[in-house]
């Protein structure tokens, strides 16, 4: 299995399967995080895992009985609206982030697809 790494802060945060492609997102950037994996798989769940606990938790406002939701201030409506509209946010940046990772993946893929083309011209 080939080694892996994992760029979690620097110009383009992601799965990489050689040091020179680590590098160049490394290299000069301030603060930069990596890590080296024994396979590809591992690195793909760390930075998945790495990605998920980024996102920001979101605060929920519960009622306890609907006719005190009902006659609550316009602040408090004003937060239920901000709760919900975090929610929803955080649901597609989520989905992105997924999506993201697969593109990530399947263009790792088409690289080695390419690069074992290559080696069957030689």
């Amino acid at each position: 299995m080939r080694k892996a790494y994992v760029v979690f802060k620097g110009e383009r945060n992601g799965v990489y399967d050689t040091w020179a492609e680590t590098h160049a997102q490394v290299d000069g950037y301030k603060g930069a995080l990596y890590q080296k994996f024994s396979t590809k798989a591992e690195a793909i769940k760390a930075f998945e895992e790495y990605v998920e606990k980024q996102r920001p938790s979101a605060y929920f406002e519960t009622c306890g009985e609907e006719s005190s939701c009902a006659t609550s201030n316009s602040s408090s409506r004003k937060k239920s609206t901000k709760a919900d509209k975090i929610v929803e946010l955080e649901s597609t940046l989520s989905d992105l982030q997924k999506d993201v990772l697969q593109i990530v993946e399947k263009m790792r893929e088409i690289k080695e697809m390419i690069h074992d083309i290559k080696l069957s011209d030689d």
